[in-house]
Order: C-alpha cells, then structure tokens, then sequence
C-alpha cells in the first residue's frame, strides 16, 4: 500500500478519484561531471612510461571505452572532480559523468537525473552525502548540458533515446541494476526509463515531479491546456514559461542574463511564481536582469559562480532548451503514442516521492494525483521547499532519501 504519512502533507488534500486536471480532451499530467609523465629518463623507459599513462588514462569495460581523464577544466574545484570520467555511446554522443562505486558490494548505485536548466553538479549535495554513506554513485549530465555532447538534431532529446543510451552508459560501468533518481525532466526520463528498460532500476525516487504515465506528450497543445486549466484553478499558468523556453533565440537571450535566470531558478522569494509562470514573464526578468536573494547555505554567489562557470564553458544554454523545443514540436509523439498502447501505466517497484509544499510549478496535489494511483508501493515525503529541492532543502531531501534506501535493506 502506498505510505502517506499525514504529517508529512503539510495540509495537501489527497483525491484518488481525481487523478488528473481535464481541459477538453488534454489529460493534464504534470510532470511535468598522468599528466606529469617523466621524461628525464632512458628513451625505452619513457616509452613504457607513457604507455603505462595511457592505460591509466582509459578503462576498457565491455564494449566500451571510458575515458578516465576527460576535460574537467569547468568544475575543477567542484567536490567531484577527480570522480569524473566520459565515454562514448554507440549513438556517438560522448556522455560526461560523475562516477564512484559503492563501498561494498551490499550497497546500491544511485543513478541521478537531473532537470533544467541544470547540470549534474545540482547533485553536488547528493553526491558529496551518499559517497560519504558508501553508495555507488552515477550522475551524468544529461544530452546537451555540461560536458556532455550538444547535437544539433531534436531527435537525440527525445525520452525514449535518451533513456536507451542511459541504458547503454549503465551498461558501460557494468551495472545491472540501479536506483534511479529523477527531478524536473529527469523525472520524465526516469518513467520513461522505467518503461523501456524495466529491469535496470531496482527502486524508483521522483523529486519534485512526479511518475509519468504512458502517454504523457509534453507537446504545444498539452502546454495550452495545462495554463489554461492551471490559470482556472489556481489564478495562474504552470507552463506559462515553456513559450520562451521552447523558441530558438532563448538561448541567445539567456546567454547574456545567465546570473537572472539562476537567481529566479533557486532564489527565495514570494515573486518567483509570477515572475516565472505568467507567459512572457520570464524574458523580462532576464532582460530586467532580476535578483532574488539566496537563502540557505546550499546557494551561495559561489554556486552561481560555478554554474555560470560550467555553462558558459560548455555552449551556453543551447543543449538545455532543445529539451523544451523537442517536447513541444511534437518529437516525442510517435513514442508515446506506441508505448500507451503497450505498456502498463503500472509500477510495482518501491518508490519514494518527494514534493516541495512551497513549490508553484510542482503542485504537490497535483504531483500525488499523477503519481498515487499508479504505483502501489509509494512512500511519499514534503519537504519545505521550492521547485530545486536537493539544494534548496538539500539535508532534508538526503535524510529523507537515505531514510527510503536503509528501508529497503529490510
């Protein structure tokens, strides 16, 4: 049975016989990281110590070929760095990745995937606790952030391609099964993760966002009828800023107010919604050049240092956005369409969801509703938070997290 703890609620009402928002025929779902090699020795001694470097540099696993020493010149004085390894997927995407195996071998790796406008070091938190606990860690930046390749094409954006090549980069580390980690996009990547390629995940946790069932198609018309059903019920649009996300000169806009965005993304302030939500809003704060202040010791200026640093380092917002322009120009269509016809919105894995109580986009009922009636084996959890929970309220989403791991050793 799912677990619910009341106290945990913080007041959200729970409707099992409303489990989505209908605006016409649109189901709302809203779910939404040897260089000094000696040459001062005897000519045959250099050669082998240079082939001995370039062992080192490289880690034959399978078919693949991880390289261990990829180019980590915009996180170097992350936490994380020295954990960093990249390879290159059949695809051709060469994928970056933090990477660090469990302790002992009784402890699980957890995979984390992460949202937008994000990176894989948003799991700083997250990696610096769990590695610190002994569990095996992989977090890869997603296809078009950090280090990870930025194709041109929307096609390599789409969930069921990307979840194949999460199943092939766990295939890489010689992994069999993971706990997946999923917040914002990434928690659409880890249902449809979970659809695809079920026996890869042992347990499932959403943070933020909740379980995407089947069928779930972020398209244009989806996007219209959530604002307009949201605006209806709540006095404002969820989606309202997915117009600007989803237009090709975003990045060219975002490039040039990138501290705007990362101060309305993770600020605390009672005009995040409206500044974020309302269609149009968001371009005007980023050419007003917002800010909001940090609040907490999770989000600092030097935070917003390194995720400009990486950003900047790694083409800019181009990547993130193609995400919302494949979305909502329909790439994903076919897909889901196929996958509602052959696959059981069912999930009868444990799982834990995570839902922030001060978050305006991630509206915790609404995140139940999407996600209750689906898997049976649910244990739910609130922290007082906003929408970027694992830094906004990073020491209770770790205890709340390590507290879900250590019960399933039982």
């Amino acid at each position: 049975m799912s677990t619910i703890d009341s106290h945990d609620l913080n007041g959200t009402t729970l409707r099992r016989d409303s489990t989505q928002i209908l605006s016409g025929k649109y189901h709302i779902y809203i779910t939404l990281a040897l260089d000094n090699i000696s040459f001062s020795i005897a000519p045959r001694l250099l050669f082998l110590s240079a082939t001995f470097a370039m062992a080192q540099a490289t880690e034959q696993s399978s078919s693949c070929k991880i390289n261990l020493n990829p180019d980590t010149t915009d996180i170097k004085y992350t936490s994380y760095a020295n954990l960093v390894r990249s390879v290159q997927l059949r695809s051709g995407h060469t994928y970056r990745y933090v990477f660090k195996a469990p302790f002992n071998s009784s402890l699980p790796t957890l995979l984390f995937l992460h949202g937008w406008p994000e990176t894989s070091y948003s799991w700083v938190n997250q990696i610096e606790y769990f590695t610190r606990h002994g569990y095996g860690i992989i977090a890869p930046d997603m296809i078009g952030t950090g280090g990870t390749d930025n194709p041109n094409d929307l096609e390599s954006f789409t969930f069921k391609r990307t979840a194949s090549e999460m199943d092939e980069l766990l295939e890489c580390e010689e992994l069999d099964q993971v706990i997946g980690i999923g917040h914002n996009i990434g928690s659409a990547l880890l249902s449809r993760l979970q659809h695809y390629h079920p026996n890869r995940l042992s347990a499932l946790v959403f943070l933020t966002l909740g379980y995407s069932v089947p069928g779930a198609d972020l398209t244009r018309d989806f996007v219209d009828a959530t604002n307009e059903a949201t605006l209806a019920a709540f006095g404002y649009p969820l989606l309202g800023y997915w117009y600007f996300n989803e237009r090709d000169d975003a990045a060219v806009v975002t490039d040039k107010h990138l501290d705007a965005l990362y101060n309305i993304a993770y600020g605390t302030d009672i005009t995040w919604a409206p500044n974020i939500t309302e269609v149009g809003a968001l371009e005007r704060w980023l050419h007003a050049d917002g800010r909001i202040p940090f609040q907490n010791e999770f989000l600092t200026d030097t935070t917003l240092a390194q995720w400009r640093t990486i950003l900047q380092a790694q083409g800019g917002m181009d990547g993130p956005f193609k995400w919302y322009r494949a979305m909502m120009r329909g790439y994903n269509t076919a897909d889901e369409q196929a996958l509602k016809l052959s696959t059981s919105p069912i999930v009868t894995k444990r799982s834990l969801l995570i839902v922030g109580d001060n978050d305006p986009i991630a509206i915790p009922s609404i995140q139940l509703n999407n996600t209750v009636p689906y898997i049976p084996f649910l244990t739910v959890r609130t922290v007082p938070s906003r929408h970027f929970m694992q830094a906004d309220t990073a020491r209770d989403v770790n205890r709340h997290l390590h507290e879900f791991l250590q019960s399933l050793e039982k």
